[in-house]
């Protein structure tokens, strides 16, 4: 389930942190919060989409989904959380409260778009982070799609959690992706 879910791609939306690919596609970063945020904007349609990605995950890794969705019927913003992706530094926080503070950011980065109601799509920890701000703004959040997201955490689930603490020991298809994009030292002290 955890490795499954964490699969990336490093050549996915191959590109540096400010750049326009096209008129239906943007990347950029925004001050939020304090945090530098990172997000892509795709398509130009009426209905708002904001996508939450999951634990260690980042923008790139709804290319699937982005490249089905109809880009004239919607307008997706994908983000980095603060410590995730492109949205480093800093380093993320894992102290309790981050799904929180995450949500917060996240319905300030809409603000700060000047977008007033949208929708929210999250997996694993995003999934629960989309929930806190659907449950904070509901006069701005007009739907909500979640997937693999807990709404509590079992003994079961903690012991598992525990095992994937020493990330030099996850396979190197899951393991190495995660380097190169964090880095071995970052990953060994934030996961």
């Amino acid at each position: 389930y955890f490795f499954y879910l964490y699969k990336t791609n490093s050549s996915l939306f191959a590109m540096d942190q400010q750049t326009t690919v096209s008129t239906e596609m943007i990347s950029t970063k925004i001050k939020v919060k304090g945090f530098e945020i990172h997000y892509f904007k795709i398509g130009n349609g009426p209905q708002k989409l904001l996508i939450f990605s999951g634990a260690l995950g980042k923008v790139t890794n709804f290319r699937p989904l982005t490249e089905n969705l109809d880009r004239e019927k919607y307008t997706i913003y994908l983000w980095d959380p603060p410590g995730y992706g492109f949205s480093r530094p800093p380093n993320r926080d894992f102290s309790p409260g981050f799904l929180y503070r995450d949500a917060d950011c996240a319905i300030a980065l809409m603000e700060a778009l000047g977008i007033d109601k949208y929708s929210v799509l999250g997996w694993c920890n995003g999934g629960c982070t989309a929930l806190i701000a659907a449950s904070k703004a509901p006069d701005r959040v007009e739907k909500v799609v979640v997937w693999s997201c807990n709404a509590y955490v079992t003994s079961k689930e903690l012991d598992f959690y525990e095992t994937t603490r020493d990330v030099r020991t996850w396979p190197d298809e899951r393991r190495l992706p995660q380097f190169e994009m964090y880095g071995e030292e970052y990953m060994s002290k934030t996961w």
